[in-house]
């Protein structure tokens, strides 16, 4: 994670917590993928711009409460960033993108991100 954005992953989930939205729902309600959303809520990659303003505009905050970033320079020059991701969990993300939202294989791993998303949940609550 780039160090203008080390606040955004406490942010976003903050966020979430105080609208009472988990993954599945965020990523429903914005069109980002519920892959993504739990990659930017573990630090492990950056959103890009178009992302942070869907989250901002979601949230109804600024770009700069989202990510703790104060410059919009240094929002539009990391937002493109990737964290530390193997090549393998890129080509995982960029096969996931590519698919279409009525292709079965997009809606599978939807599927086993939203029963993973309950999960824990549900250990959460325990």
């Amino acid at each position: 994670m780039k160090n203008n954005f080390k606040e955004f992953p406490e942010r976003l989930a903050k966020l979430m917590r105080d609208r009472g939205v988990s993954q599945s729902q965020l990523a429903k309600a914005t069109g980002i993928a519920q892959q993504g959303i739990s990659f930017y809520l573990n630090g492990k990659v950056v959103p890009k711009l178009e992302i942070i303003i869907k989250l901002s505009e979601y949230f109804h905050v600024t770009p700069y409460k989202l990510t703790g970033v104060k410059s919009l320079e240094n929002i539009k020059k990391d937002a493109n960033a990737v964290g530390e991701l193997s090549a393998e969990e890129k080509a995982v993300i960029e096969a996931y993108n590519s698919l279409s939202e009525d292709d079965w294989r997009r809606k599978a791993v939807d599927e086993i991100l939203l029963k993973t998303d309950k999960e824990v949940e549900k250990k959460k609550g325990e």
